[in-house]
């Protein structure tokens, strides 16, 4: 009876937590993210500001002008797209 009491109010007290985002924290600066892809590290570094973002991967870099709806959404469009896909907008939210 105790178990079945203890669960609603454990429940409870995690529903009440309050996650604060802090988006404006990743809007400029530079930015390393990493990926193991078949046991391999692969590293990503971005570089951005309120306009543009500068991406290297694997000795590669692209470039992309940046648009921020919010703090924590922005849209990506290639400066130089080498074919269509590369033409679309991309959307990215926190």
């Amino acid at each position: 009876m105790k178990k079945i009491l203890i669960l609603p109010l454990i429940l409870l007290l995690i529903s009440c937590y309050n996650f604060e985002n802090n988006c404006k924290d990743f809007k400029t600066g530079k930015f390393i993210s990493e990926i193991t892809i078949d046991g391999v590290k692969k590293q990503t570094t971005s570089t951005r500001t309120d306009s543009i973002v500068i991406e290297t991967y694997e000795s590669k870099t692209d470039t992309a002008s940046i648009r921020w709806i919010s703090d924590c959404e922005y849209v990506l469009q290639k400066i130089n797209p080498k074919n269509m896909s590369e033409k679309k907008q991309l959307i990215l939210k926190f």
